[in-house]
């Protein structure tokens, strides 16, 4: 098998957070060690150097091109730039492994690596929205319009686009490349579930193992905690939803940079009681928490094929989501969800109520979890991307 440079601005662990981590370590449990990893340095003094990570029980050849410091909220520099100019540094000490094939998520990462045509580069857009748009910076957002001007035109000399997106969001993409992308360039590729991890539980023992008592309702959303993904939204929404059903609770679980805000948000609602931040866990135990839960929820303005989401509809819980790209791919109307037209709190929390009274008894429905299995990402890709 032909080596594959897997190349994201990851440890391939835990840090940062997001569906491109959990994508690019659902290539390294299809993959294993046909990888050899790019991304971050563990430390500061690995930092442009060679060494061996070993992750589940697999030794990886690994170059770390870049430390961060994962207590950082906010940088002065954006992570893009510094990721950008990082590759641009050290490119040239991984360019000489025996290998041209390359596996990329983001935009910064593929300019990085831009203006060698020898290389059989797969790009997976993890979302097709523009990332300047949903910038946690003021100046990243006002530049937003030169990123499709800049970026999409270059991605003629990637070997194969790939997309974790709806078809409507694929065509809104070709539409804003001017020419340059077409829908023969672009292939649709929904993002991957661990169904060895994500599959129905019984809520008891679920419930037990979160210390939670069975007799209040509870409620979960998980992601990244960035302002695209709604936050606000769903505690104003759950707050409705809270005053008819006074025994119940929010967790949100995940990281991201607006952690402080949410916890300052609940603080000044005076309901830190009803909400709770619990940060980054394990997929394992992100599985007993959804199984625990009566309700999933989703109020994201922005969304590639939601991770989030498919774990949850594989763990059988029923969901209340904003229309977002994939949702009603994913969701099977009043079957195993519901999808919420805008952004109404008043709605979304007459939506949830509304999503209480779904059956669940038969979910998940197999159609919903197996052609989305990680099991089936290795034979899938090599389907599509001819390795060299």
């Amino acid at each position: 098998m032909a080596k594959i440079l897997l190349i994201e601005c990851c440890n391939f662990q835990d840090f940062p957070t997001g569906g491109q981590l959990t994508f690019a370590k659902h290539m390294l449990s299809s993959f294993k060690d046909d990888l050899i990893l790019i991304g971050l340095a563990r430390n500061k003094h690995e930092v442009g150097q060679w060494t061996t990570v070993t992750i589940n029980k697999i030794n990886y050849k690994y170059f770390g091109y870049l430390y961060l410091d994962r207590n950082s909220r906010k940088p002065l520099i954006p992570l893009r730039l510094r990721n950008y100019f990082a590759l641009m540094k050290h490119k040239h000490k991984f360019f000489n492994v025996n290998t041209k094939n390359i596996l990329v998520q983001s935009p910064d990462t593929f300019l990085g690596l831009y203006g060698n045509d020898s290389l059989n580069i797969c790009y997976r857009f993890a979302g097709t929205e523009n990332p300047l748009s949903i910038s946690r910076y003021r100046i990243g957002r006002s530049l937003s319009f030169l990123f499709d001007r800049m970026f999409l035109p270059k991605l003629k000399h990637a070997k194969l686009i790939l997309a974790a997106a709806d078809n409507k969001s694929i065509s809104n993409l070709i539409k804003r490349s001017k020419g340059y992308l077409s829908h023969s360039s672009v292939t649709q590729f929904p993002t991957r579930i661990d169904t060895d991890i994500f599959f129905k539980k019984s809520k008891e023992y679920c419930r037990e193992q979160i210390h939670y008592p069975i007799n209040q309702l509870l409620i979960i959303t998980t992601g990244r905690l960035g302002w695209f993904k709604g936050w606000k939204f769903m505690i104003d929404s759950f707050l409705l939803f809270k005053s008819h059903f006074p025994a119940s609770k929010l967790f949100f679980i995940g990281n991201g940079e607006d952690f402080q805000k949410i916890t300052d948000y609940i603080s000044l609602l005076n309901c830190n009681n009803d909400i709770e931040l619990l940060g980054y866990q394990s997929q394992e135990n992100i599985s007993d928490f959804l199984n625990a839960a009566d309700l999933f929820i989703m109020g994201s303005y922005k969304e590639g094929w939601s991770t989030s989401l498919m774990e949850a509809i594989a763990c059988g819980v029923p969901a209340c989501v904003t229309n977002f790209s994939s949702a009603k791919e994913i969701i099977a109307e009043g079957i195993n969800g519901f999808v919420v037209e805008g952004h109404d709190e008043q709605l979304f929390s007459q939506t949830m109520i509304k999503a209480l009274s779904i059956n669940n008894s038969h979910l998940p429905r197999q159609i919903d979890v197996e052609k989305y299995s990680v099991s089936l990402l290795k034979q899938d890709l090599n389907n599509k991307w001819e390795l060299v």
